[in-house]
């Protein structure tokens, strides 16, 4: 995830780069159609990459699904620092974006599935400040190399991608795979050790949580077992209610991107130039300062989003990203020093709320409300909504700045006022429950006492089975 945040800012600072526009557009005024592409056609390799999981990724496993994430990351990454001409950075960015969309779909599932009900919410934060530390690093990067007249000044960036994927990559070996997935595939011994882990005990005769967590998998794995595949079932409603948590799951992404967050992250550099009148220098190094914000928000987000719950720091999210907006087009509709002081206050302000409140929820949130069956297809669906408006905004901002000005601020301003009320009618609390309890809140009631009935008696099965081998060791 550390990759995911790096790859998402760093073509910020190079995309105005002087040594970038010779090197790769041999013009030193490319089309603001053709930068927008090369910014965003990475969001299409992603798309695809994410969707890609949902054929492969339940076959694989969390682990090897993500390793070779990070393997086509590195080809993809290699083909951009090694770019010459237009061609080549938009294939590289196309492949690295397909190795970025499988390891974004894979990771948030494999962190909720090995972590614990009490701390899953700091597990996922963790993930995404490793996201928010790319992007600071990749702006830091962006502006440490912009002294050199070279092509060093954005082939250093591009590159070092590659050390970031193989760090990443040497330790996936030594992590433990998913114990719901090694239930499901039929490797209970291994998916033992791991619950054990979890729980933090030595045995199961002497946790009734790790017995209770390994008798909740096995039913939920049998309740899910409607006789039909995945991809059906995911169209359905019934008595899981999967399309409703299906599209619950794409919602969150969606909104999350269409709070206008990638209008900051890609174009914060050109937003400090064009709407706030910086020079080149000066608005490269505010994009450094406001990626420090970002990660004040989502550092704060950590210690309190097991407390505090999802739901909360959704809605708190969108009111601050609406203010941080709403200020930003004050700030830009007028052309003096208090204005644009105050339009980069709303951009400090925005990415501040964003981080706190709208950074690690959506992540979390569609992984936890999906089931087994589909929760590797949710978290393809959930992130391939992300990355597919990700693209959609990163194509329409440079236009929208250019053709209607601060009244492009004040659409996103609308749209955060809009999802804050989606939230509030449509999104129960996830928060400090197991992924099995859950299911079992989107169950339909005739449902939910037959759950409850099933997970007692596998509980019990399991008890009997340990007091039976403890007789046994006694008599001998």
């Amino acid at each position: 995830m550390l990759l995911f945040g790096y790859d998402q800012g760093v073509m910020s600072g190079l995309i105005t780069s002087t040594n970038f526009k010779q090197e790769i557009f041999h013009d030193m005024s490319p089309s603001a159609s053709l930068s927008g592409l090369v910014v965003g056609i990475y969001e299409i390799g992603a798309f695809l990459g994410a969707i890609s999981v949902m054929v492969y990724g339940q076959m694989l496993g969390r682990k090897w699904t993500t390793a070779i994430g990070q393997i086509i990351t590195i080809v993809g990454s290699a083909l951009q620092a090694s770019s010459y001409s237009v061609a080549q950075i938009i294939v590289g960015r196309i492949v690295t974006g397909f190795g970025l969309g499988i390891i974004t779909a894979t990771v948030p599932v494999w962190s909720a599935e090995i972590a614990h009900s009490s701390w899953r919410g700091k597990a996922g934060s963790s993930l995404t400040i490793c996201a928010v530390l790319g992007l600071v690093l990749s702006y830091w990067t962006d502006y440490g190399v912009s002294s050199y007249n070279s092509s060093f000044s954005f082939r250093f960036p591009l590159a070092f991608q590659i050390p970031l994927c193989l760090l990443q990559l040497i330790t996936i070996p030594f992590l433990p795979e998913s114990p719901r997935w090694l239930v499901a595939q039929g490797h209970e011994s291994r998916a033992e050790t791991t619950i054990l882990a979890i729980c933090g005990v030595e045995s199961f005769d002497s946790s009734s949580e790790a017995t209770d967590m390994l008798a909740n998998i096995k039913v939920a794995i049998e309740m899910e077992d409607s006789g039909r595949s995945a991809w059906r079932d995911m169209f359905t409603g019934g008595s899981m209610q999967y399309r409703r948590r299906i599209l619950l799951a794409f919602g969150v992404q969606a909104m999350q991107q269409l709070s206008g967050i990638n209008v900051i992250a890609y174009y914060s550099t050109v937003v400090f130039k064009q709407s706030v009148k910086m020079s080149d220098h000066l608005a490269l190094l505010m994009g450094g300062f406001v990626s420090l914000a970002f990660l004040l928000g989502t550092c704060i987000s950590i210690p309190i989003i097991d407390r505090v719950g999802r739901r909360p720091l959704l809605l708190f999210g969108m009111a601050g990203t609406c203010v941080g907006m709403a200020i930003t087009a004050i700030g830009t509709s007028m052309e003096t020093f208090s204005a644009g002081a105050a339009a980069t206050f709303g951009i400090f302000f925005f990415n501040f709320t964003f981080g706190v409140g709208l950074q690690s929820p959506p992540w979390l949130y569609g992984v936890e409300i999906t089931p087994l069956k589909l929760r590797q297809f949710a978290g393809a669906i959930s992130a391939a909504s992300g990355w597919i408006w990700n693209y959609a905004v990163v194509q329409v901002t440079q236009p929208g700045i250019d053709n209607i000005g601060y009244k492009y601020f004040i659409l996103w301003a609308v749209l955060n006022f809009t999802w804050f009320w989606v939230i509030f009618v449509f999104y129960p609390e996830t928060a400090n429950k197991t992924l099995e309890e859950l299911d079992y809140i989107f169950m339909l009631p005739e449902d939910r006492a037959m759950t409850t009935i099933a997970a007692t008696l596998v509980r019990d099965e399991k008890l009997a089975d340990l007091s039976g081998h403890c007789s046994h060791v006694e008599t001998v």
